[in-house]
């Protein structure tokens, strides 16, 4: 199946403050076992990283960067 990753799904993933951090997390392992394609406009891959920039800082981009980049099919 595809799934359509936005930029909130991104920063509850990545930030542990957010309040939805926990079933996040959840809710993006359980799409990484199942047999489904995590599709992103390039758009928000933008949008993503400014915020990370913004509101973490630079290391949250990095991750973003070297683990969830890969999985993710810009269309």
């Amino acid at each position: 199946m595809n799934v359509f990753v936005d930029t909130s799904a991104l920063l509850a993933v990545l930030d542990k403050g957010d309040e939805r951090y926990a079933a996040a997390k959840r809710i993006w392992e359980d799409m990484l076992r199942g047999d489904n394609t995590l599709v992103c406009h390039n758009y928000v891959l933008v949008e993503t990283s400014a915020v990370l920039t913004r509101r973490i800082g630079m290391e949250a981009v990095s991750v973003f960067e070297q683990d969830i980049l890969p999985v993710l099919r810009t269309v």
